[in-house]
C-alpha cells in the first residue's frame, strides 16, 4: 500500500520510470541467474550419465574380451584351464559426424583523411549431427585399447605351451609380448 501511495505522489514519466526501471532490470537479472543454474545442472546431469554409460560399456566389452580370450587359449593343447584378467587403458572411442560452417568477411574503410583500416572477421561454428532420439551419430567406433594381460594356465609350466598361449594372445589382440605375462595356474 505505501508503495502505490509513494509512486501516485511523483509526478511524470522520469519518476515512474526510475522506480518501475530498476525492479524490472532486478527481476530479469534474478531470471537470468537461475536459468543459467538450471541449464548447468542439465548439462552436468548429462554428462554424468554418459559418463556413466561409458563405464558400463567398457565393463562389458572387457568381460566380454575376457570369456572370449578364456575360451579360445583354454582350446590351446596343453593349457588346461586358463583364467585370464586384462586391464584396459582407456574406454575406446566414438567419432560423430558433426557439421560445420565457416565464414569470412573482409571491409574495407577509408576516412577523410585517406586513412584506410582493413578488418577480417572470421566464424567458424561446429555442430554434433543427432539422430531422431537426439543422440549423436556415430561414424566410427574404436575398441578400448589392451593395457596388460595376466594369462594362468594349468599347462603354464611348459615353455611349448606359455609360446603357444603367447603367440596366441599376440595375434587375437595385437599386442605387444611386454603386455602380457603367463602364469602357472593353481
Amino acid at each position: 500500500m505505501k508503495w502505490k501511495e509513494w509512486i501516485s505522489k511523483k509526478e511524470g514519466k522520469k519518476d515512474w520510470f526510475s522506480v518501475v526501471f530498476p525492479f524490472l532490470l532486478g527481476l530479469g537479472v534474478i531470471f537470468l541467474v537461475f536459468s543459467n543454474t538450471h541449464i548447468s545442472k542439465q548439462e552436468e546431469a548429462d554428462q554424468n550419465q554418459e559418463s556413466a554409460e561409458a563405464a558400463e560399456i567398457k565393463a562389458t566389452y572387457e568381460e566380454q574380451l575376457t570369456r572370449r580370450l578364456e575360451d579360445a587359449l583354454s582350446h590351446i593343447k596343453g593349457a588346461g584351464k586358463v583364467r585370464v584378467m586384462l586391464t584396459l587403458a582407456d574406454g575406446g572411442e566414438a567419432y560423430v559426424l558433426q557439421d560445420s560452417e565457416y565464414t569470412r568477411s573482409e571491409t574495407e574503410d577509408v576516412n577523410t583523411s585517406g586513412q584506410g583500416r582493413r578488418m577480417v572477421e572470421e566464424q567458424h561454428q561446429t555442430e554434433t549431427v543427432r539422430d531422431a532420439a537426439q543422440q549423436p551419430f556415430i561414424l566410427r567406433e574404436e575398441a578400448p585399447k589392451v593395457r596388460g594381460i595376466l594369462i594362468m594356465a594349468e599347462g603354464a609350466g611348459s615353455s611349448v605351451v606359455q609360446q603357444e598361449l603367447l603367440q596366441a594372445t599376440q595375434a587375437l589382440l595385437g599386442i605387444s609380448a611386454q603386455r602380457v605375462h603367463i602364469a602357472s595356474y593353481q
